[in-house]
């Protein structure tokens, strides 16, 4: 789908997220009734672990059409508020849209398909692919399988990722690793989920818990 409006976030203020021609984004919340756009970033470091984060998932969703799986946007994957304030162009190349498709198709069918939709909440990718040049901005590994679109950073919203982890490493048909990162006990919010796709022959199926960073 065609984007048919831009909205910057009524939190930090930030430009140019864009909405397909259904109204709906996945880059943070968007409400239908009242016009109001909520980014990524401002939901998980302002709300992440708290009642008022479920409050306003509630609210920011309310009246949206049922849930379904979405088709690939290549935005969803490459989006980065990070490279948008330095003025950095995190385009992929034929090839690295190919691995991230392929991301979309083995990995993120499947945790809509089995998590979202069934528990009713959204899906947020915290980190897809990086240029160089942003990779090493935000300190990333300089073999990073985010360089190659082989790699992806996310959460379900209000999800534990401790639990989604575990779902997904004994679930998940193929994937190369699965790293539950920045985890914290007691803390059910806490961490991200990395996980890396490359093929079913070359896929190695480890999961693990671990640091930023890991391939």
């Amino acid at each position: 789908m065609e984007p048919i409006i831009e909205v910057d976030c009524s939190r930090c203020g930030t430009e140019g997220f864009e909405l397909d021609d259904a109204e709906e984004s996945c880059d943070g919340f968007y409400n239908k009734e009242t016009k109001t756009f909520i980014c990524e970033d401002c939901v998980i470091s302002e709300f992440k672990g708290s009642q008022k984060f479920e409050d306003m998932a509630q609210e920011m969703t309310a009246g949206n059409d049922r849930m379904k799986i979405p088709a690939f946007d290549l935005l969803t994957y490459t989006k980065s508020n990070t490279a948008l304030r330095n003025g950095i162009d995190n385009t992929p190349s034929p090839e690295e849209i190919e691995n991230l498709k392929k991301i979309h198709k083995h990995i993120f069918r499947f945790v809509w398909k089995y998590v979202c939709i069934p528990k009713g909440k959204h899906l947020f990718i915290t980190s897809g692919y990086r240029c160089k040049e942003l990779n090493k901005l935000v300190k990333g590994q300089p073999d990073s399988r985010h360089l190659t679109g082989q790699a992806v950073d996310f959460e379900v919203m209000g999800v534990s990722n401790f639990k989604l982890w575990q779902y997904l490493a004994k679930n998940l048909p193929s994937y190369n690793k699965l790293i539950l990162e920045y985890w914290e006990k007691g803390k059910p919010q806490s961490g991200r989920i990395h996980v890396s796709y490359v093929s079913p022959e070359y896929n190695k199926m480890k999961a693990f818990q671990g640091n930023y960073g890991k391939k």
